[in-house]
């Protein structure tokens, strides 16, 4: 197969395996001798790897891949001649914040921009300009509800945390007020155990005194 072959073939299944062929410079730009592969995703967790059943030495088969695996990290490939480029993900900052990076997308990990996350499609460097953002009512709604269920200082916290205090406050005031009861009966009991000993007394006397009546009545 010619070069043109080789590259137009790889390309009709381009659908399948996401890696179009080229023909470019040795650099892999351009247009010129040098078989490129890349592959159509953006950001490091995207390799490629190719290998042919037919060896790439000598003839137009200098045309192909070669039997020797070829990759983005170790490009080499049969020929020993092969250099290849890994993917990279998008860096910078939003607002001065610290990012990350996956593909394309940024996505930022500190401040107030935390969680945005921008799809960046420029080739070069640099800085891109200011970005306003609004919150809708969607995420203020998420907001107030993740203040409200906040663990240590939300809301729903703060509330439960306040009937709890509330409910021990009660809890020492019914102990306190039981000790109260327990000394009233206490004296209660006290003065009746008093009362039943006075009267006991009384009533002793009564019958001594009835009996001296009815004993100087019969004397009399």
């Amino acid at each position: 197969m010619t070069q043109s072959q080789v590259v137009a073939e790889i390309n009709t299944h381009t659908s399948q395996t996401g890696i179009t062929a080229s023909a470019t410079g040795a650099d892999g730009q351009g247009s010129g001798n040098y078989l490129t592969l890349t592959r159509s995703s953006y950001g490091s967790p995207f390799h490629l790897a190719a290998a042919s059943t037919v060896s790439n030495q000598g003839g137009n088969a200098a045309t192909g891949i070669g039997t020797v695996q070829v990759s983005d990290t170790e490009a080499a490939g049969e020929s020993g001649t092969g250099t290849g480029t890994s993917g990279l993900d998008v860096a910078g900052t939003i607002g001065g914040r610290a990012c990350t990076g996956s593909g394309q997308r940024l996505t930022a990990s500190e401040g107030d921009p935390k969680g945005l996350s921008l799809l960046v499609t420029a080739s070069s460097p640099g800085g891109y300009g200011s970005l306003v953002y609004t919150v809708g009512a969607a995420a203020a709604a998420f907001r107030v509800s993740l203040s409200a269920t906040d663990s240590q200082n939300g809301t729903v916290a703060r509330a439960q945390s306040y009937l709890t205090d509330s409910a021990n406050d009660i809890d020492t005031e019914i102990t306190r007020l039981r000790g109260v009861v327990d000394q009233e009966q206490g004296r209660l009991r006290a003065s009746f155990t008093a009362m039943e000993s006075a009267l006991a007394h009384f009533q002793s006397q009564s019958q001594f005194l009835a009996n001296q009546i009815a004993q100087i009545k019969a004397n009399a």
